[in-house]
């Protein structure tokens, strides 16, 4: 989803209406920590995320991955160009495109493939049997 604004208010809320949905335990599996730039949206994620880092400002390396996706971002939205500029189609095509293509880190994995496994293995944890059935069989 969309975050509604760019306001620490809108920020926060997001993460904590996500956290709500996947339940406190695996959105903090999933999400181990969050790495911001120190755009004043980004001032309070520590009061909705235990482990937030901000990147010192002009020190790109400290978010290499983000880095990339700038780089693929400017493809399609030329920098300094409005966002409004593009419809929602555009943007989501942009996303997903951007969220399945194949990355070197992930060994040719694209970063939709490694988040669908770390949560299907979340799912796959939250949903264990209730009963031991060895022990009924004994």
């Amino acid at each position: 989803s969309k975050i509604a604004g760019k306001t620490t208010h809108a920020v926060n809320q997001f993460f904590t209406n996500l956290r709500q949905k996947m339940g406190t335990d695996a959105y903090y599996r999933i999400f181990k920590t969050i790495t911001s730039d120190n755009d004043s949206e980004f001032s309070e994620l520590t009061q909705v995320h235990d482990h937030v880092f901000y990147a010192n400002p002009y020190s790109p390396w400290e978010r290499g991955s983000n880095e990339i996706n700038n780089r693929f971002l400017r493809k399609e939205i030329t920098k300094g160009e409005a966002i409004n500029n593009y419809s929602s189609a555009q943007i989501i095509a942009t996303n997903d495109w951007m969220n399945h293509y194949p990355r070197a880190i992930f060994n040719g994995h694209s970063s939709m493939d490694i988040y669908r496994k770390a949560f299907y293995q979340e799912i796959s944890q939250l949903h264990q049997p209730i009963i031991n059935w060895s022990v009924l069989f004994i």
